[in-house]
């Protein structure tokens, strides 16, 4: 993807106000509506020509029926939590003795 399918910009340069595609920096989801969205933080990423939570699937390996052209985003947000320190998602495995989905 070339341009931000969204506000148009292309890699490598910073969502416009308003872009439903820019991640929030703060919580890791939609910067469109987040009550912690600050237009100021220096840690508003450009546009990447990837949809946000992509390159995290990759490089986590989270990949639908392990085809690497279809990141799995429902699998990192289940199973991963946000990190503002390193502004990726994160593989947060349950406590020992915790079942997922009980």
């Amino acid at each position: 993807m070339k341009n931000c399918p969204d506000c148009g910009v292309p890699v490598g340069e910073k969502h416009k106000d308003g872009c439903d595609v820019e991640r929030c920096p703060h919580c890791g989801g939609q910067a469109l509506g987040c009550v912690g969205f600050d237009p100021n933080d220096p840690r508003r990423e450009p546009w990447t020509g990837k949809w946000p939570g992509e390159a995290d699937c990759e490089r986590l390996g989270f990949f639908i029926n392990g085809d690497r052209s279809l990141p799995d985003l429902n699998r990192l947000f289940a199973e991963c939590r946000w990190n503002p320190e390193q502004q990726r998602w994160e593989h947060d495995p349950a406590p020992a003795g915790w079942r997922r989905g009980h």
